[in-house]
């Protein structure tokens, strides 16, 4: 869990924006303190330089004659004892001073202390010598402890600067993104509910008033907009439907009355057959455009008990399996007992006759329908309807769960196009997934519905 959210967190654009401007300002310090570290310890070192300067003038100005006396004076600590001495003969003897006779090269150089054998690494003495007119070399060191020092706080000042900077920079990235994260999975949830069917969801505004909340006052008036054309929709729909369906039960019973009673010749009139039948399937559209739109609404939810499935597939094969063997095809049941989940009983029921129908509708002679339930291993039960029919292309299986869609080859056959929609909706109710599939040849209709 804490890897997926690492993960999420280390590719969203705003940690990366903070990390890459963390990154260009610690490079921006580094550039700067580069600068103001060599121009202090340029400073530094003309400082030194010119201490040295003044003090060989000091000792210069001693004359020759007590040049050797002042020396050891002063490093007796009758003067000061910053500075390190030598003054050696023309041969390179040492006349004074505490350094070790060096070659005869007069100017500026570096030295080991005294006590240590000269090296590379550890020459932390600045000196500076001359030659005098007698041929005697005087040469004045002094240590550069203060300027290492100065020069190791600056750096250890600096890499803890730059690993703060960095830090702060991620950290700030990481709540940020977090909180887009957060603000993200609550829009990410909302959706997802209104694709579900539930046209009450809307997208979380939060505390900050940012880009994201004027985008979620957006997003929420026009769901608002959406909700009521769907409601409107919907009770137009169901208005009709109400309205229409008692004028047309009672047109039906007269024509049952009509059919009932003689007509002189003796023969049933075609015509008020004909028109039975009709009556029969605008009511048939009716209530099922009733029964999907009270789904819809999740009012079926207050009639949920607990359903055996498997007990209502071997209940409708005992009522299908005729119907398929008359037709000279198979219905085949594969379950096993102790398969329940909470539901309508009723719309499940219509649910599995809605499938098996379809199924043995499109379904050749000599082929078989296959009807299996399972339980899925995240415990979920599992229906499949498979058959060996002409199928549904990919690019229709999202339409035929549309209300009235039906593709042109299935318009020659009975039917209302709402059998899936019923479906659909059902499924949506009961909180399930539907898929259609290709079962090569025919279509695999696939239901999970969740236990609980």
């Amino acid at each position: 869990m804490l890897r997926k959210v690492a993960s999420r967190l280390l590719t969203t654009p705003r940690f990366r924006q903070f990390a890459l401007a963390g990154l260009l300002f610690s490079l921006m310090s580094l550039l700067v303190f580069g600068l103001i570290y060599l121009a202090t310890n340029r400073f530094l070192e003309r400082q030194l330089d010119r201490a040295l300067e003044a003090e060989m003038a000091s000792l210069l100005a001693e004359g020759s004659g007590r040049l050797a006396r002042t020396i050891d004076q002063r490093q007796a600590g009758l003067g000061t004892r910053e500075f390190y001495y030598l003054y050696q003969d023309r041969q390179g003897r040492r006349l004074a001073g505490s350094l070790p006779a060096v070659s005869d090269v007069a100017g500026w150089r570096m030295l080991s202390p005294p006590g240590r054998q000269p090296d590379g690494d550890d020459q932390s003495l600045r000196a500076l010598a001359r030659r005098l007119p007698d041929g005697r070399l005087l040469l004045v060191a002094r240590d550069t402890d203060d300027i290492d020092d100065i020069s190791d706080f600056m750096e250890q000042s600096f890499g803890i600067g730059f690993t703060l900077t960095l830090l702060v920079a991620l950290a700030c990235g990481a709540y940020l993104s977090l909180s887009f994260l957060r603000r993200l999975d609550g829009i990410t949830q909302a959706i997802s509910n209104i694709m579900a069917g539930d046209l009450t969801q809307r997208i979380p505004l939060g505390a900050a008033r940012d880009e994201f909340r004027e985008l979620s006052l957006h997003l929420n008036a026009m769901l608002d907009r959406i909700q009521d054309l769907m409601d409107g929709m919907e009770q137009v729909t169901t208005g009709i439907a109400h309205d229409l369906r008692t004028p047309l039960t009672r047109l039906r019973n007269r024509l049952e009355c009509a059919l009932g009673g003689p007509d002189g010749g003796g023969r049933t009139p075609a015509p008020l057959v004909a028109a039975l039948e009709e009556v029969d399937g605008l009511l048939e559209i009716f209530n099922a455009l009733l029964r999907i739109a009270q789904i819809e609404s999740g009012a079926r939810r207050s009639h949920f008990i607990l359903v055996d499935l498997p007990e209502q597939l071997l209940m409708l094969q005992e009522v299908y399996g005729p119907v398929a063997d008359d037709g000279g095809r198979r219905l085949r049941v594969e379950t096993v007992p102790g398969l329940t989940l909470p539901g309508d009983k009723a719309l499940l029921i219509q649910m599995l006759v809605n499938l098996i129908e379809n199924a043995l509708r499109h379904t050749p002679p000599g082929t078989e329908v296959r009807v299996s339930l399972t339980r899925a291993d995240d415990g979920a039960l599992r229906l499949g309807v498979r058959d060996n029919g002409p199928g549904i292309p990919p690019q229709e299986r999202g339409k035929v769960l549309r209300r009235f869609y039906r593709m042109d080859a299935s318009r020659r056959t009975p039917g209302t196009g709402l059998g899936l929609s019923l479906v659909q909706a059902v499924v949506g109710l009961h909180h399930g997934v539907l898929r259609l599939e290709d079962n090569g040849p025919g279509l695999a209709v696939w239901i999970d519905l969740p236990p609980s």
